[in-house]
């Protein structure tokens, strides 16, 4: 009995230097980082440890691949496209079946195409496979006619591990996670081809950036790549993408209010679109 309230009584004491410590190694890392000094921080801020530990995690993580961080897909293939040389057509009830189990065929190129550029390592997450045909009350696709043995459509994501910066949140006072969206290339649409996707990528790495630099950190959460109809011009009919970006970034709850990453986006977009429009504009 002695020694339970002996510990009772030195957790409080404990505590407290550990708090002391934590404090002045983070008052002592921000002094550092606005001097411009390289450093190598604790990915995990001690001041959110406790009550928003999974979430940082999942969000700013340089070692492992997770859930928070992905690119989403939408691709639509003719069933037919799904079997083999010779194989016979399955009955329609097993469809669904064939089209699940032979997904990740037509999402693993999604994720070659990221390594280099978004991600050091990626791998396929949750996906659902769904067939249509002729007929079919959800035929709502109208960018292509249906065959006969139906389209299937394939949705998923991919689950990444980043190839870019991620920036410092450990050293965040006041620590609070804030979200922030955007489309990106303004709206437009690209090509559904792999540079097309290469372009929508970089806009994001770029954005990214531009709140890093704001606020010393940011995480790309997702890019959702939206399909479009293809256009009468493109002569393979590959179709086209629209995309958008949704980023995270650690802030100092004290001085941002919860709309104050948004906004900063908006201004990363606008002073990027500038650029890109008067690259002669030597204005600061």
């Amino acid at each position: 009995m002695r020694v339970i309230i002996f510990i009772l009584m030195a957790l409080p004491l404990a505590w407290f230097y550990v708090a002391m410590y934590w404090g002045f190694t983070i008052t002592k890392d921000i002094a550092a980082f606005e001097r411009g000094e390289s450093m190598t921080l604790p990915v995990l801020p001690p001041i959110k440890w406790l009550n928003d530990r999974g979430a940082l995690q999942t969000a700013f993580s340089t070692e492992e691949i997770t859930t928070g961080r992905s690119v989403s897909t939408e691709i639509t293939v003719p069933f037919a496209e799904l079997l083999q040389d010779g194989e016979a057509l399955p009955p329609v009830e097993l469809k669904p079946l064939y089209a699940t189990l032979r997904a990740s065929a037509y999402l693993m190129p999604l994720c070659d195409e990221m390594l280099g550029t978004l991600a050091l390592a990626c791998e396929i997450g949750a996906f659902k496979a769904s067939v249509r045909h002729p007929g079919d009350h959800r035929s709502l696709i109208s960018r292509a006619e249906y065959p006969e043995d139906g389209l299937v459509i394939l949705k998923g994501a991919i689950h990444y591990l980043p190839a870019y910066a991620l920036g410092n949140p450990a050293i965040v006072p006041n620590a609070d996670m804030n979200g922030a969206r955007m489309r990106l290339l303004q709206g437009a649409q690209v090509p559904d081809t792999a540079a097309g996707r290469q372009e929508i990528f970089a806009e994001a790495l770029a954005l990214c950036d531009g709140l890093r630099d704001r606020f010393g950190n940011c995480v790309i959460r997702q890019i959702s790549l939206d399909p479009g109809p293809p256009q009468r011009d493109d002569p393979d009919g590959s179709g086209t993408l629209r995309a958008t970006a949704s980023f995270n970034v650690l802030v100092d709850k004290t001085k941002y209010r919860r709309d104050g990453v948004q906004a900063a986006l908006d201004e990363v977009a606008t002073s990027r679109l500038a650029a890109i429009e008067n690259p002669d504009d030597t204005r600061p």
